[in-house]
């Protein structure tokens, strides 16, 4: 039996139930987390997560008020 990647797309995960959605989706090794914070290097959680997950967890720029912004995650800058 072959296991599927799922990829997911997790907004404002910095803190409250976007860095929670992170942890959940993160106990099924078969998902991959594309994880968003407006400021990367204040969301000690995140980065924390990154280290014991570094295969599976993505860590993104992304300010969702700001159109630059997110033409800059949508080309995986």
């Amino acid at each position: 039996m072959s296991s599927t990647t799922a990829t997911w797309l997790v907004t404002g995960s910095s803190r409250g139930l976007g860095i929670e959605m992170v942890i959940q989706l993160l106990y099924s090794p078969s998902n991959v987390v594309i994880a968003t914070a407006r400021n990367p290097s204040r969301a000690t959680s995140l980065i924390a997560l990154r280290a014991q997950n570094k295969t599976r967890l993505h860590i993104l720029q992304l300010d969702v008020t700001d159109q630059a912004s997110i033409q800059q995650c949508a080309s995986g800058s």
